[in-house]
């Protein structure tokens, strides 16, 4: 199964892509999940989830992606932590 995935910018701007940088997702409708990640220097991973896992779980998540074939702009998604 694909999986699409984006990383946030400085800015906060995003691309989701399936295959490669910029291609986008298929047409169809997405349920989206964040995960805020911190960057380890020693190994160049992510781990962890600074959201403690209140959006993660794709089966609860709230935000969804409707593609029609247009790019779409999801305008400001607001998540707060504890």
């Amino acid at each position: 199964p694909m999986m699409p995935a984006a990383m946030t910018g400085a800015d906060g701007t995003f691309e989701i892509a399936t295959y490669e940088g910029g291609d986008g997702v298929p047409m169809g409708t997405y349920k989206l999940v964040f995960v805020w990640g911190e960057f380890n220097l020693m190994n160049g991973q992510y781990s962890g989830d600074k959201f403690k896992g209140k959006y993660s779980d794709p089966k609860v998540s709230e935000f969804r992606l409707s593609v029609a074939g247009a790019p779409v702009d999801l305008g400001e998604i607001e998540l707060a932590t504890k």
